[in-house]
């Protein structure tokens, strides 16, 4: 029963890698056209020329500012899910974000004594970098109380929530 398991396992997997690749060489097919004819964009036509004229280190560096970019939005998006969606939290009164490196620093201002909402930001974290803790990225949140009368640091960027 489980070498059933096993061989249908096995065959998704390899159904699956032969459709990735019919795809990808149809879509290579395409991006070639496209780059022949001039019409391929320009961030596309970059990359396959750096592929092709060996510049990896430049791709390279490109493809970890692409990647900081996408996990940065899914922990943020995660974190802000996990707070206004699950737990249901207030906004806060201020909110700012920073980075260096796989760390996102949070800064938040919660009125004073309100201690759900510091409860609601310490879980959603947590949660957040739980989801993606085999990235190497992860927040770090600064809870600060409106009393504190803190500023928010220059060097974070301000969040302005929508009026809806």
């Amino acid at each position: 029963m489980a070498q059933e398991f096993e061989i249908q396992d096995q065959s998704i997997k390899e159904s699956a890698t032969n459709d990735w690749f019919e795809k990808t060489i149809v879509g290579l097919s395409a991006d070639q056209l496209t780059y022949e004819t001039k019409t391929l964009d320009p961030q596309s036509r970059e990359f396959y020329e750096q592929i092709a004229t060996g510049n990896l280190s430049e791709l390279m560096q490109k493809m970890t500012v692409n990647m900081q970019q996408y996990y940065f939005k899914e922990i943020i998006n995660a974190f802000f899910t996990e707070l206004f969606t699950i737990r249901k939290s207030k906004k806060p009164k201020k909110l700012a974000f920073d980075y260096k490196g796989k760390q996102i620093m949070i800064w938040v201002e919660i009125p004073e004594n309100d201690e759900k909402m510091e409860d609601d930001i310490f879980l959603s974290e947590a949660t957040a970098n739980y989801k993606f803790s085999n990235t190497g990225f992860n927040l770090s949140a600064t809870i600060v109380e409106d009393s504190d009368k803190l500023p928010i640091p220059p060097h974070y960027i301000n969040f302005e929530f929508q009026k809806v």
